[in-house]
Formats: C-alpha cells, sequence, structure tokens
C-alpha cells in the first residue's frame, strides 16, 4: 500500500558541499549505508533521487520515530515521521522566523521534480538565532497527484 504521509526532517548549517552522490534511488539503495547518510546531511543538501529514497517507507534505511523530540535537535539530524501518528513533528524546539503579524512559522514551499515529474513536496524554515541554520521538511508525493504541472 501506497504511503505518502512519511515527513523526512533535516536540520542543516551547511547548504552546499562538493560530494559526488548518486544520481538515482536504486544507486543510492545499494551504495549509501545509515552513517553515510548522517554523513552527507551534516555537509550538504540531500538531491532529489536521495529524498525519494530516503523519503518512501519501503527503500528507506532510517527508523520512523514516533514521539516528539524532547530537545533541540543538533545540526545534520535526519528524523523520518508517520505524520499520522506525529501531528506537530515541527515543533522542534528552535525558534523559526516568523510571518509578517502572525505567530505562524514562514515556510518557503517547493516541488522538486525527477524525470519531469513532481515527486517530492519541500518546506523550508529559517532560524531566528542562526542565520544558517534552517529545516528542511520533505514529504513524497503520491504517483496519482505526481504529474507535472505545465
Amino acid at each position: 500500500m501506497w504511503n505518502a504521509r512519511m515527513n523526512a526532517t533535516s536540520i542543516s548549517r551547511t547548504p552546499h558541499s562538493t560530494m559526488n552522490p548518486e544520481s538515482s534511488p536504486e544507486r543510492t539503495q545499494s551504495r549509501v549505508s545509515l552513517s553515510d547518510v548522517f554523513t552527507i546531511a551534516r555537509e550538504r543538501w540531500f538531491k532529489v533521487s536521495e529524498l525519494e529514497y530516503l523519503v518512501n517507507p519501503k527503500t528507506t534505511p532510517l527508523p520512523i520515530s514516533t514521539s516528539t523530540l524532547p530537545g533541540p535537535p543538533k545540526s545534520g539530524t535526519i528524523l523520518l515521521f508517520d505524520r499520522t501518528i506525529i501531528r506537530n513533528y515541527k515543533t522542534d524546539g528552535h525558534r523559526w522566523v516568523k510571518r509578517r503579524n502572525s505567530t505562524k512559522v514562514r515556510e518557503d514551499h517547493v516541488k522538486l521534480r525527477t524525470n519531469g515529474r513532481n515527486r517530492i513536496a519541500g518546506f523550508y524554515a529559517h532560524s531566528e538565532d542562526v542565520v544558517t541554520l534552517h529545516r528542511r521538511s520533505y514529504n513524497l508525493l503520491s504517483p496519482d497527484s505526481a504529474a507535472a504541472s505545465s
């Protein structure tokens, strides 16, 4: 059964690196270990094929968190939540930039594509305290609604 409710959240201070990742989920699955995933998360942002591999519950090597965090996560932390179990997975203890005249967190929204199809929905939040600290949350889009918009 397809599960599009999985959400990976990554906290990172370093947005880019020169590491050479694999280009497809199949190659990522066969060559990247769990320790490599954490190393990549600390050094650069994931590519779309890597995110697709990590967020897909059938292929992910990450454990699925069943509770919220007791404190703010450190830089490079990768968490996988099932949004049907944990509703407030974005409450992590960090202070994020708010929208103007609002109490809600300002998030930038993107849809990431692979082979011309929208595969991943991304949500980026920026820290109020540390300029280089970002929260990146990703959802795997279902295959039915992933058709590319013209």
